[in-house]
C-alpha cells in the first residue's frame, strides 16, 4: 500500500520490486533495483527517507522517520529489524532482529550482528563488525566481502523478478 502524507507521496523506481503488503508512505524515494520484501513498513511523512539503489529490505522491517533517514546502496537489512532517524552508508549487511536508533550512524562496509542494539547518537567505523545489546566496547576488524554481498542482493534481485510474474494473491 502506498500513501500519502499532507503533500508527500513515495516516488518508487520502476525497477524496484516491493511485496504487495508493504506500506510504504510519505516522503519516501527507494532507488534502481532496491527489493523490499513482506511486510515491510516504511513510514516518512515530511520527513525523507532515501534508499539506495541495490538495497534489499528484508521481511517484515520497520523503517520511521523523526528527522530524515538515509540508507545508501547496496545495503542488507535483515528480518525484523527497526532503523530509526539514522544514517546507513553503502555497502552495510544489518543482520535480523537489529534496531539502530536516532543519530546513529553506520559507516561504509560495517556489519551489524543478530540482535544487536545500535544506540542514538551511536557511530560505527567503516568495515567493522560488532554485535551486542548494547555493542561491546570491543571491536573486530573484518575483511568485508563485497562480493559475496553483491550475489546476495543479485539473488534477491532475480527473486523479485521472478515473484513479479509467478505471484499472485489469493
Amino acid at each position: 500500500m502506498l500513501g500519502r502524507y499532507e503533500a508527500y507521496q513515495p516516488t518508487i523506481a520502476s525497477s524496484a520490486f516491493i511485496a504487495p503488503n508493504t506500506v510504504i508512505i510519505g516522503n519516501v524515494l527507494i532507488g534502481e533495483n532496491c527489493v523490499i520484501w513482506f511486510g515491510v513498513i516504511i513510514r516518512g511523512g515530511e520527513n525523507e527517507i532515501t534508499i539506495g539503489e541495490r538495497t534489499v529490505i528484508e521481511d517484515n522491517c520497520v523503517i520511521h522517520s523523526t528527522s530524515p533517514v538515509r540508507i545508501g546502496k547496496n545495503v542488507i537489512i535483515g528480518h525484523n529489524s527497526v532503523i530509526h532517524s539514522c544514517i546507513i552508508e553503502d555497502d552495510v549487511l544489518i543482520g535480523p532482529n537489529v534496531c539502530v536508533y536516532d543519530g546513529a550512524e553506520i559507516k561504509t562496509g560495517a556489519m551489524i550482528g543478530i540482535n544487536s542494539v545500535i544506540q542514538p547518537k551511536q557511530v560505527i567505523e567503516p568495515k567493522i563488525y560488532v554485535q551486542g545489546n548494547p555493542i561491546a566496547k570491543k571491536v573486530k576488524k573484518v575483511k568485508v566481502d563485497l562480493e559475496r554481498n553483491h550475489k546476495y542482493i543479485e539473488k534477491n534481485i532475480a527473486q523479485a523478478r521472478e515473484f513479479k510474474t509467478k505471484f499472485a494473491m489469493l
